[in-house]
């Protein structure tokens, strides 16, 4: 790629949003350069007060925000929304995407449909981003979660924004969430590629409204401590 394309002459140094993306560009580069781990901010509509949601859903929401292709891996979280529909047939499952590449719309209605999810299932598209702490509001007052299964991320921002609003998150246990989610204290992770494990967690975290809430709040201080718009600048000023 690009960086292996640089010049030793043509870089002062690099900056990446996480420790697991500064690990992978220096494994990347053909020479030795520094590169800083200048953290994304989190917008300001994310970061206010959570309040009462109103009218509250009726059901506890699974809800997966993205955008439609294979590197975030819809399918998975598709795979996730029919094992955890084995364990309880409460939940409702909510994707808040763009369509992505192809004829998305047509896979994703034959992949669902072949999994017994049609009628569990609601597809949210063209959501501007600054609806989107709504749909995060929504799922945490519905007894709800937020569920990730992106296959590499440089930083996780759908799953940094769901912690500001204080939704418990289900997510790959590798980077960088590992660098801001601890299992059992800010969130859930799971096995890769083990969608029975994520619903499992799902599952648990549907049931027991003491863990949500536990959860929830630890995320959100985490958010607020590390990646609020003030704390990015003082990254910076310090790079």
């Amino acid at each position: 790629g690009y960086l292996g394309a640089l010049r030793r002459e043509d870089v002062v140094a690099l900056a990446v949003p996480s420790a697991h993306q500064a690990a992978l560009v220096q494994g990347l580069l053909p020479f030795e350069a520094p590169v800083h781990v200048l953290p994304n901010p989190i917008h300001w509509s994310f970061l206010g007060e959570p309040g009462e949601f109103r009218p509250r859903p009726r059901r506890p929401l699974v809800c997966w925000i993205g955008r439609l292709d294979a590197h975030k891996n819809w399918s998975g979280f598709l795979e996730i929304g029919e094992r955890l529909l084995e364990r309880r047939q409460d939940p409702e499952l909510w994707i808040v995407a763009e369509p992505g590449e192809g004829s998305i719309a047509e896979r994703l209605f034959a992949e669902a449909r072949d999994r017994g999810l049609l009628s569990r299932l609601r597809w949210f598209r063209g959501v501007p981003h600054e609806r989107v702490p709504g749909f995060l509001d929504a799922t945490r007052a519905s007894g709800g979660v937020v569920v990730c299964t992106s296959k590499a991320e440089s930083f996780g921002m759908a799953v940094v924004e769901a912690m500001a609003r204080g939704c418990v998150v289900v997510a790959p246990g590798k980077g960088p969430f590992t660098e801001f989610v601890a299992h059992g204290e800010s969130g859930l992770l799971y096995d890769e590629d083990d969608g029975d494990a994520a619903a499992g967690l799902a599952h648990t975290a549907l049931s027991d409204e003491d863990l949500r809430t536990r959860l929830g709040l630890a995320a959100r201080r985490t958010v607020l401590a590390r990646f609020t718009p003030e704390k990015c600048v003082e990254a910076v000023e310090t790079f």
